[in-house]
């Protein structure tokens, strides 16, 4: 399994914010990278509230039989790198935590990327360490 820039709960938020999404049936948010309004709806709140362990990133990660790479951007404002680091201590020794030394939530490229631009540096090295961790299960047949 690898994840990038993976969050280490189900729901991040706090009380107010879920009273407000209950009473008027969504709740709207401006993405910080486009600005655009994401709108989330009570739904998605109520499904979470009745298995909040289906939702739980971490217990997923401690599931886990398999190895888990974790990447994430050391300067991911979106999701913080805490988030990286609970994963792996749950997740164990089948964790393999990458910090990705300047890298955004969304690795340095632009949302949406488009087709015609190169991959940014950092992007292209989230991209090589998860191939190379790939391989390396695939070769050890784990």
């Amino acid at each position: 399994v690898i994840t990038a820039a993976a969050p280490d709960v189900g729901i991040s938020l706090d009380e107010t914010q879920r009273r407000i999404l209950r009473a008027q049936g969504y709740l709207e948010s401006p993405s910080a990278r486009t600005g655009q309004g994401l709108r989330v709806g009570k739904a998605w709140l109520e499904e979470i509230e009745a298995s909040p362990d289906a939702f739980d990133p971490c217990l997923a990660a401690k599931r886990l039989r398999c190895p888990l790479l974790i990447l994430h951007g050391q300067a991911d404002a979106t999701v913080s790198v805490q988030a990286a680091h609970a994963l792996t201590a749950a997740a164990g020794d089948r964790a393999t935590l990458r910090l990705l030394e300047s890298a955004n939530h969304t690795f340095s490229a632009r949302n949406p990327l488009p087709i015609d631009e190169p991959l940014p540096a950092v992007l292209q090295r989230m991209f090589d360490q998860a191939i190379d961790f790939a391989q390396r299960c695939i070769e050890s047949g784990v």
